[in-house]
Parts: C-alpha cells; sequence; structure tokens
C-alpha cells in the first residue's frame, strides 16, 4: 500500500489533483483548492462532450442530436460520484478515457463500412497513443480497466461478427498502447511495478454505494447516488429504472441480425458492454467484500463507449448515418473532424 502510495503521489501528481506548484499557493489561501477541482471537473467534462460531438458529427447525427448526447456525456451522474472515490485524477484522465472510447467504435465502424485504410488505421493508432498517455498518466486505473474491456469486447466481436472486424479493433489500441508506454517508460515500468498491489485492492477499496445501479441510473436518468446508506430504494423508481434500462439494453442488441454491417457490430459492442458489466457485478458481488465499487467504477468507464454506441445507432436508425465518403480514405478529416 506505501509503494503504490509514493508512486501515485510522486510519480502521478495529479492522483489528487495536486501539483507540486499548486501545493505551494494552497499555503497561501487553501481555499483556491475548491476553485482548482471546480476547474479541472470542467475541463474534463467539456472535453469529454467535445469529443461525443465530433463522433457523431463523422457518423451524420443532426445537430440537436450532437447536442442531446454532448450533454447527456456531461451529466453522467456516475462519473462525478466517482471522484470521490478516485480523486480529481479521474477528471484528469477523462479527455484519455473519452478518445480511446471514440477510437475503438470508429475502428469497429470504419471497418464495418470497409473504410479501414492504411491511412486512417495509423490515424486511429495515434490518436489511441494520445488517449493512453491523457489516461493512463493522469490515472493508471482506469487503463488497465479499459485495456480488460477492450479484450473482453474484441472477443465477443470475434464470435458476434467476425474476426477481422475484432482485430482491427484490438490492433488499433494495442499498437498505441505499445507507442505511448514507449513513449513514457518510467511511467509505464511504475505501473507495472505495483501492478500486484493495484489487482489486489481492485476487489473495492472504494465508497461502496447504497444501492447497485441500473444501466439507466448509470446514465444519470435517476438518483441513486445520494440517498443516504440503509435507505431503501423507491419501488417506483426501480421499476421505471427497471423498463429504461431493459429498453435500452433492447434498442442496443436488436441489430445483431441487422444487415447493415454498421448496425450488427455496433449492436454486438453494445451486448459485450452489457456482458462485462454483468461480469463484474457477478464477480463483485461474490468477492469477500461483497461491493459494488468495482461494478460502478468499470460500469462508468464503459459509459462514453456506450453513449457513442447509442449516437451511430440513433443515426442509423434516422437513415442519416453519413455518407461513406464523409469519413473516406483521408486521415485529415478525420482528425479534423476530432478537432471540430
Amino acid at each position: 500500500m506505501q509503494d503504490q502510495a509514493g508512486y501515485d503521489y510522486m510519480v502521478y501528481g495529479t492522483r489528487w489533483g495536486l501539483s507540486v506548484p499548486f501545493a505551494q499557493l494552497l499555503r497561501i489561501d487553501q481555499r483556491w483548492l475548491i476553485a482548482e477541482q471546480g476547474l479541472v471537473l470542467a475541463a474534463g467534462l467539456i472535453s469529454l462532450a467535445l469529443i461525443v460531438y465530433a463522433f457523431s458529427t463523422l457518423m451524420g447525427n443532426r445537430p440537436f442530436l450532437r447536442i442531446i448526447l454532448s450533454l447527456g456525456s456531461m451529466s453522467s451522474a456516475g462519473f462525478l460520484i466517482q471522484v470521490f472515490n478516485g480523486g480529481m485524477a479521474q477528471a484528469w484522465a477523462l479527455p484519455g478515457l473519452a478518445l480511446l472510447s471514440f477510437v475503438f467504435v470508429m475502428a469497429i465502424v470504419l471497418h464495418s463500412r470497409n473504410q479501414s485504410s492504411k491511412e486512417l488505421t495509423w490515424t486511429l493508432i495515434a490518436l489511441a497513443g494520445f488517449g493512453w498517455l491523457g489516461n493512463a498518466v493522469s490515472y493508471i486505473d482506469s487503463s488497465m480497466t479499459m485495456a480488460v474491456v477492450f479484450f473482453l469486447s474484441a472477443v465477443i466481436l470475434y464470435f458476434l461478427v467476425g474476426k477481422s472486424s475484432a482485430l482491427q479493433a484490438m490492433k488499433v489500441v494495442t499498437v498505441g498502447g505499445v507507442i505511448a508506454a514507449i513513449s513514457v517508460a518510467p511511467y509505464a515500468y511504475a505501473a507495472i511495478h505495483t501492478m500486484p498491489i493495484r489487482l489486489t485492492l481492485a476487489a473495492g477499496t472504494g465508497i461502496e454505494f447504497n444501492n447497485w445501479p441500473l444501466p439507466s441510473e448509470i446514465l444519470g436518468i435517476f438518483d441513486v447516488w445520494t440517498q443516504d446508506p440503509g435507505t431503501p430504494r423507491d419501488s417506483l423508481f426501480l421499476l421505471l429504472g427497471g423498463i429504461l434500462s431493459l429498453a435500452l439494453f433492447v434498442f442496443i442488441i436488436r441489430g445483431l441480425n441487422s444487415k447493415n454491417p454498421t448496425d450488427k457490430a455496433l449492436s454486438a459492442l453494445g451486448l459485450a458492454i452489457f456482458v462485462v458489466g454483468g461480469a463484474i457485478a457477478l464477480w463483485a458481488s461474490q468477492t469477500g467484500i461483497k461491493s459494488n465499487y468495482s461494478f460502478v467504477k468499470v460500469s462508468t468507464y464503459m459509459t462514453p463507449m456506450l453513449i457513442l454506441i447509442i449516437s451511430e445507432k440513433f443515426a442509423i436508425k434516422s437513415g442519416s448515418n453519413g455518407n461513406p465518403g464523409a469519413i473516406g480514405n483521408d486521415s485529415t478529416q478525420l482528425l479534423l473532424g476530432m478537432t471540430s
């Protein structure tokens, strides 16, 4: 535990949102602490919203829907609560988390449209590298979680969609990750050195929530986060949350038999997210601690990817899933879309 703490504070200065220069500023006036945390939270949430908006632009979604999806991504109740568990590093790492989600989903979409050119593949690899850097250097636990999520999702894609789609998505995030690890070798070494204790503590060392949230509640539709410990769950909210969660699940997986390859691939990825979340919930409930901390944590990290899937599926259903030439084989257009 001492090794991990030393690693987090000395190597990852942003683990709790506290850098050395800012620590000196707090010696003068500790009220600056709230201001700094507010700025980091705002920057992280705005970055997530911009990435979701850029993805929606590339997918051909209508302007109003782009705004709704962006605002929805910013209102993730799970993420806001998760800050209390992981410190401000959660907010620092958010742009990287969103970018990794973008790259993984985009790799699957482009492959389903037969647009996985060499130039676009290397563009996605470069973006994945930046995503890993932004995520891991701020909060390595998040990167460890996403690596497992990507691997398990690729396995499910392998069986439901095909070998080539799964390998393409994994190639992009894996090669990008290797490049990122080499470019920050000291951080990579420190992460490997503390891996055993992190895996040991992953069962549930954070704050346990009063209820196990449903998918709709992870998305922030109903509040289950601010109830006092031991307070019974409202039966009406449980019923409504269950109905909305079931509707969301049906909406996502109904494309598994679709003739549209993009719709089918996204449905398979959405199913993978639900399967991974369910597996984590089962595992967490069977550990000695029996804490829902790990389930909420992993579900929160998968939320941006789920929102991107919903975004593209809405575009497909509305018949505005973009012109295949809108993305084309020009990686410059993809980069421009990302920065729009």
